[in-house]
């Protein structure tokens, strides 16, 4: 599979390549340079015929004595090891000739320095003449005057040099790579110490390989987090309020009872009461029990059809104003309770609405099978339409005595865990509907 070119791991290899390839080209061109200006020495005898005169001149002012001292001098200052013989072979100042330069002398190479190139390691020599007797100046080190390239400071600002670039170049890639994880670095700890607003989208640029991607979905859990957190707060301000009519009321009832002869009646409130908040308890625990719940794959196949029907039937059972369009069967997978407690909260919600027929239609397309629920009452303002699915969200906030509010959430968490897509919008003509999308599949499906 091709490599895409926002890939880290590509942009990783094209840096350390480029790198590579520059020091080697510096180095190259360096080497280039050098060796031109080398080239050009090779044929220019003057300095080797320079140092000749000034051994033979320190000779013939000191003798010995200021021909060693000359010889220690240029050997501190330019690194060459030089000798300056007699028509004999024999140092003028007495020094010792190494082995080397007897072979040299022995093979009898012409004096000169044509003999020598930029690879040569042999010696080379110049001859002159002092009182009618031929010398002869030997360099024992010829690189060291006339290829630069291999003397210690050349090495020296090459090596820096290279060192330069890969440093520079390193720290760029360094920044590039280290900046996004800091930001996302300082980014967790501010969401660790509280902070559920802090995102990292921004300041990663527009990034597009697995750095960007990493702040990407930073800042989906960071989003995700503040939903559930703000979620869990609201939710419990809610069922602290929901709880309090009913306990309120049982505590009036109490008292009613203790103030009368015979608490029948009193003692029924308190009963119905208590029923209620066991009810209201139960859907909390539903819906928390839901929005915890991992997205997991339902086991069942399932005929929305049939279901359909089933709902239809125990609702017309109680109120028998609803109708049923379901052309043919549409399978899903999914969990029976879930979806038939979804659907129901969602009809039965329809008919506390309207005391016209809710039409229930059952459709399909490519890949999923939408159920709407429509009815005839007030409908929403457009405000709601959305948050009609959250926690304790009425429509009517008069009519708290029917519900608490969470009939619908209940049934957006089932329909979602399930892969859909739940929405609602007022219909022309007054009223509501409630469409559900779920994920269809061929009735063969495991």
């Amino acid at each position: 599979m091709p490599m895409p070119m926002r890939s880290l791991y590509l942009k990783l290899f094209l840096a350390f390549w480029v790198v590579m390839m520059l020091v080697v080209a510096a180095n190259m061109g360096l080497t280039w340079l050098l060796a031109r200006h080398f080239d050009s020495r090779l044929a220019d005898t003057s300095p080797l015929a320079q140092h000749a005169n000034e051994a033979l001149d320190q000779y013939r002012r000191g003798g010995p004595e200021a021909l060693t001292r000359w010889r220690r001098n240029l050997l501190q200052e330019t690194g060459l090891r030089v000798l300056l013989l007699d028509s004999r072979g024999r140092s003028l100042d007495g020094m010792p000739l190494p082995p080397r330069l007897h072979h040299h002398l022995q093979q009898g190479a012409p004096p000169g320095p044509r003999h020598h190139d930029r690879w040569r390691r042999r010696p080379i020599s110049w001859t002159l003449e002092n009182a009618g007797e031929p010398l002869r100046f030997v360099v024992l080190n010829p690189r060291e005057l006339i290829d630069l390239l291999y003397s210690g400071s050349t090495l020296a600002w090459r090596l820096g040099l290279t060192v330069l670039i890969v440093a520079l170049l390193s720290g760029l890639l360094a920044r590039y790579l280290v900046r996004p994880v800091r930001l996302v670095q300082r980014a967790s700890r501010a969401l660790a110490e509280g902070d559920l607003q802090v995102r990292v989208g921004e300041a990663m640029g527009n990034r597009r390989d697995e750095l960007g991607e990493l702040g990407a979905d930073f800042d989906r859990m960071a989003e995700r987090l503040q939903t559930l957190l703000e979620g869990q707060q609201q939710l419990l301000r809610d069922v602290s309020h929901e709880l309090r009519t009913p306990l309120a009321r049982q505590r009036v009832a109490i008292e009613l009872a203790r103030r009368r002869a015979e608490p029948g009646e009193a003692l029924d409130r308190i009963e119905q009461e208590a029923e209620r908040l066991n009810a209201l308890i139960e859907e909390i625990l539903l819906l928390v029990r839901m929005d915890g719940a991992p997205a997991e794959t339902p086991r069942e196949t399932l005929d929305l059809g049939q279901l359909l029907e089933q709902l239809v039937d125990d609702a017309n059972f109680e109120a028998p104003r609803v109708t049923l369009a379901a052309p043919g069967p549409a399978y899903c997978r999914g969990h029976p309770r879930q979806l038939h407690r979804a659907l129901e909260n969602i009809v039965r919600n329809a008919l506390k609405y309207s005391e016209q027929a809710v039409e229930v239609t059952l459709t399909t397309d490519a890949g999923w099978a939408e159920i709407s629920v429509c009815d005839r009452g007030p409908g929403l303002p457009e405000a709601l339409q959305e948050r009609v699915f959250d926690p304790f969200v009425r429509a009517d906030p008069a009519r708290e005595a029917e519900g608490w509010g969470l009939g619908l959430a209940i049934a957006a968490k089932a329909v979602r865990l399930h892969g859909g897509e739940i929405s609602a919008g007022n219909r022309p003509g007054g009223g509501l509907c409630l469409q559900v999308r779920l994920p269809r599949v061929p009735a063969t499906h495991p």
